[in-house]
C-alpha cells in the first residue's frame, strides 16, 4: 500500500505500476495506476485479514495521478 487514500470512500489505494521504465500495461501515468482496495469495516473474519473481500467495502474502482489531485513532474 501507499500514503494515497482513494478520493471517494477514503480507503487504501494499491499502485499497480512496477517501477519500469516501460512496461505494456500500466505505467506511471496510466488512468488505472491506482486500485481502490475499499475501506475496511469491522472485521467478520479476524482470522482472514483485513485485505479479505468480507473484511472491507466495495472497490471504488481505478484511478490516475491526476484524479487523486497529483501532479506529474512533466517528463
Amino acid at each position: 500500500m501507499n500514503e494515497y487514500k482513494c478520493p471517494k470512500c477514503g480507503g487504501e489505494l494499491s499502485d499497480l505500476w512496477d517501477r519500469q521504465p516501460v512496461n505494456a500495461f500500466i505505467g506511471e501515468y496510466s488512468d488505472d495506476r491506482f486500485r481502490c482496495e475499499g475501506k475496511l469495516k469491522e472485521a467478520k473474519h479476524d482470522r482472514m485479514g483485513e485485505f479479505v473481500w468480507v473484511n472491507r467495502t466495495k472497490s471504488c474502482g481505478y484511478f490516475s495521478l491526476d484524479e487523486l489531485g497529483i501532479e506529474s513532474d512533466g517528463n
